[in-house]
């Protein structure tokens, strides 16, 4: 019992960090394996600043580790024929160090494997595709974002859209400023589906929609990343600016309605001609089968009144709503878990990943002590 007790407190939480140069090296190398293998819409986001790196063959698995707990967003990048193998390697990795091992937003293609190694699924929510090749903004179904892009177009407003890495001056100053005073807290929130910054010289290949009044005033804008697999791109990060008075409403709307139009035209950068679907990634909707009613689990249907009293005022219930106005394809992405032990902290960990700490109650449970991030670039 001593020697199992001491092996226990003795064993390695983590592994030897490097130096805010070595994690850019490793980022570098997973850039390149993004660049030869990703095009799912949210494996460019593998490259944030709070994320790890194990490589094995030609394949990256970007993790970051809180609290004991590995969380892994995106799911492995790399050939399929690697997949069983990078993810066994991974595991027994997670293992030298104690690790619970958490995927959070997993596509449906990997639940198979994930489940072959113990992990266990839970329904997470759903993603919104947009098909910007056969949208359209006419129709009851679209009125309220009609209504929004007209309003907006006749207050003089334009889009034009820009390479983030190559901005003049101006604009990139009026762009951080904008994000600076709109954004909640000191840093980009989430850990599954943002990339943490903006405008960085070495996010090459990324799209920046800007919209500007009609004396070229910067009031609104969206980065997009590139996403190959649907022929197209997957929103970022989405700003408006706020301290200006009487700005007209469904800034963003127009600004997402002009990218829509621009990717349906083939006019878009990255869209491969003579394809059918042209695809716009937008927001994750948390839960959205279950608050919907759509889901024929009996369990969900017990869980419902209790989440929607949660959901009520917050994102959970507004970027479903958001979504809908765009008649996206629902793609479902799932949470997959560890031993039931560890689940509780497994969901925390999550949570506090994710940027929900502002949360009343559940966020005194976070201890943001001592996190491990890079500010470099």
């Amino acid at each position: 019992f001593l020697l199992a007790l001491g092996a226990t407190l003795l064993a390695p939480r983590r592994p030897t960090r490097g130096s805010v140069a070595d994690h850019v090296r490793d980022r570098e190398r997973a850039r390149a394996v993004v660049a030869a293998h990703g095009g799912g819409t949210l494996d460019y986001f593998a490259l944030r600043d709070d994320k790890d790196y194990f490589f094995t063959g030609d394949s990256v698995v970007a993790y970051s580790t809180r609290s004991g707990v590995c969380l892994v967003s995106p799911d492995p990048i790399g050939p399929r024929e690697e997949r069983a193998e990078v993810w066994a390697e991974f595991l027994a990795h997670t293992q030298e160090f104690g690790w619970s091992v958490s995927v959070v937003a997993a596509a449906q293609e990997w639940l198979p494997l994930y489940e072959a190694s113990g992990l266990r699924a839970a329904y997470l929510g759903d993603e919104a595709i947009v098909d910007c090749s056969q949208f359209t903004l006419a129709g009851g179904a679209r009125k309220s974002l009609r209504n929004a892009v007209g309003r907006v177009a006749r207050a003089g407003y334009t889009t034009t859209f820009h390479d983030p890495a190559t901005l003049e001056p101006e604009l990139r100053e009026a762009i951080l400023a904008i994000s600076d005073e709109s954004r909640r807290g000191e840093t980009e929130r989430g850990f599954s589906m943002t990339l943490s910054r903006l405008l960085d010289p070495a996010d090459t290949g990324l799209w920046l929609s800007v919209t500007r009044d009609g004396d070229g005033r910067v009031d609104a804008f969206v980065q997009w990343v590139p996403a190959s697999d649907v022929n197209g791109w997957s929103l970022d990060v989405m700003r408006r600016r706020t301290d200006v008075e009487g700005l007209p409403n469904g800034l963003v709307d127009f600004t997402i309605a002009q990218t829509i139009a621009a990717i349906g035209d083939g006019v878009a950068p990255g869209v491969r001609q003579g394809e059918g679907v042209r695809g716009l990634g937008l927001n994750f909707a948390v839960m959205r089968q279950v608050l919907k009613g759509e889901s024929e689990n009996r369990l969900d249907g017990l869980v419902k009144p209790l989440l929607e009293r949660f959901a009520k005022g917050t994102q959970m219930e507004t970027l479903s709503s958001f979504n809908e106005k765009y008649g996206p394809a629902w793609v479902s992405r799932w949470l997959m878990l560890d031993a039931p032990e560890f689940v509780a902290s497994q969901l925390l960990v999550m949570a506090d990943a994710e940027g929900v700490t502002e949360i009343p109650v559940i966020g005194r449970f976070f201890d943001r002590a001592g996190r491990y991030s890079y500010t470099g670039r």
